[in-house]
């Protein structure tokens, strides 16, 4: 551009190019987790028959007179670890094959009833765990698949359960309320979703694992397959929700389920697929302040 009498005139057009990367590297994320998914599905397929032969004959063996005291140790021994590696193989199978069968009604206030029920009669909360529940708001208009949140919520319910010193008592609360729109997640539709959080005052997450927490295999805690986190991500994700993950470290942590409503037709106010993982739902470090937005007082403890 140039005017008569004047100097060259130029114009810079800048562009901002984080969103387009990000995007990249969500699809990236998202061809990964397919190919974990693939692979999973493979491996149980390939190990359970296998798995199944090996504790069929040691049963056999164990049930004949066996005298030797070394003998029958190792043979439950043998039968325990093989119960174990069937608990993880059934893990890759339900990562493999998360997804909704079905969309209904969920009754929140029952959902939440039965899964702290089932918690509470867990062998690893008995006796180092105080749980409740706190319903806010019209938890009305949810339509998902209730047998796939039920475990999900269990996952993480018990998962907040098992953090820290097997010696201490942990406090976990649970607590359903509507998010406003505002606050809500850009992979939720608006509608005014349900949100459900789970805090709890164990250790919390450091701020180099809080990234990775979703992620497939990873996990800090021993004889964990680090598949319930993913799992979990994984069956908010096929309801059109996010999962979130905030913590301090030493303070507690954390997660909250974002789940979009149906509209006033029976229709839910989403019919995408699972949308793809962004910071926010993977708990990515850009993600921490939006998460902090999600969550008022999450940080205070569960008093």
């Amino acid at each position: 551009l140039e005017d008569v009498g004047a100097g060259p005139s130029h114009v810079v057009l800048l562009q901002d190019l984080r969103s387009a990367r990000q995007l990249e590297n969500l699809r990236l994320r998202a061809g990964k987790l397919e190919a974990v998914a693939e692979l999973s599905a493979s491996l149980a397929h390939e190990l359970k028959n296998p798995l199944a032969s090996v504790r069929s004959a040691v049963e056999q063996l164990s049930a004949r007179a066996v005298t030797d005291e070394d003998e029958q140790i190792l043979g439950r021994l043998i039968v325990r670890e093989a119960d174990r590696l069937s608990r993880i193989l059934s893990e890759f199978s339900d990562f493999a094959r998360v997804g909704v069968a079905e969309r209904r009604p969920v009754d929140v206030p029952r959902l939440l009833s039965e899964v702290i029920e089932t918690v509470r009669r867990n062998p690893a909360a008995e006796g180092r765990a105080t749980i409740t529940s706190e319903i806010l708001d019209d938890m009305s208009g949810l339509w998902g698949d209730p047998e796939l949140l039920h475990r999900t919520l269990l996952n993480l319910v018990l998962n907040a359960v098992q953090v820290g010193d097997p010696e201490e008592t942990v406090t976990v609360r649970v607590v359903a309320d509507a998010l406003r729109p505002d606050l809500v997640p850009s992979e939720v539709s608006l509608g005014h979703p349900v949100r459900i959080r789970v805090f709890d005052d164990g250790p919390g997450i450091s701020a180099e694992d809080l990234p990775r927490i979703f992620d497939p295999f990873y996990t800090r805690r021993q004889g964990g397959s680090g598949l319930g986190l993913s799992i979990a991500h994984r069956a908010v994700q096929a309801h059109g929700g996010a999962l979130i993950a905030s913590s301090n470290f030493g303070e507690g942590a954390t997660f909250a389920l974002v789940l979009p409503r149906r509209t006033g037709k029976g229709r839910q106010t989403t019919d995408r697929q699972p949308a793809a993982e962004d910071p926010l739902s993977t708990g990515q470090p850009e993600s921490g302040a939006r998460a902090e937005e999600l969550e008022p007082g999450a940080r205070t403890g569960a008093g």
